[in-house]
């Protein structure tokens, strides 16, 4: 496991040609949600979009049962917060590189119009030779809160 919230739960694994994935996995609990019929176009959409974005990681795959829905992505070792926070340091023309790379995704994500939902240093991945890239797009988060509760989000 990997990460843990209200909603999600993030663990890393095997797929079947041998790469590490990461999976996101909403627990249904006991709300009957239909989300395949309602995101599955919606996933598909993005990721087409972001294929051609050479510094965007998008979800490849998304399935649903009974009790959860799944998201699954390639996995990077490092974030951005981690990244950040580790010896050796990263140099000023490093942060810069990334910095760079971060504006190239959001410029092409702009482009085609896409638009992140989420971006934070740990959305932000990391390879070992600086090679920034954006991931967990979320275009289904909520843009506005409800005026009488906000526990009515989800």
């Amino acid at each position: 496991s990997l990460s843990s919230t209200r909603f999600f739960k993030t663990v890393r694994g095997t797929y079947k040609g041998g790469g590490e994935v990461v999976t996101k996995v909403l627990a249904k609990y006991d709300i009957p949600l239909q989300l395949e019929k309602q995101y599955e176009q919606t996933l598909n959409e993005l990721k087409q979009k972001l294929s051609v974005i050479p510094n965007a990681l998008a979800y490849v795959e998304f399935w649903e049962t009974e009790k959860a829905a799944y998201l699954l992505r390639q996995h990077v070792r490092y974030n951005l917060y981690d990244r950040l926070s580790t010896r050796p340091l990263l140099s000023n023309i490093e942060k810069k590189w990334i910095a760079f790379q971060l504006l190239r995704a959001l410029d092409d994500g702009w482009y085609r119009k896409v638009s992140h939902g989420d971006i934070k240093s740990e959305n932000v991945l990391l390879t070992g030779w600086n090679w920034a890239f954006l991931t967990d797009y979320a275009p289904f988060k909520p843009t506005e809160l409800p005026l009488v509760s906000t526990c009515q989000i989800m």
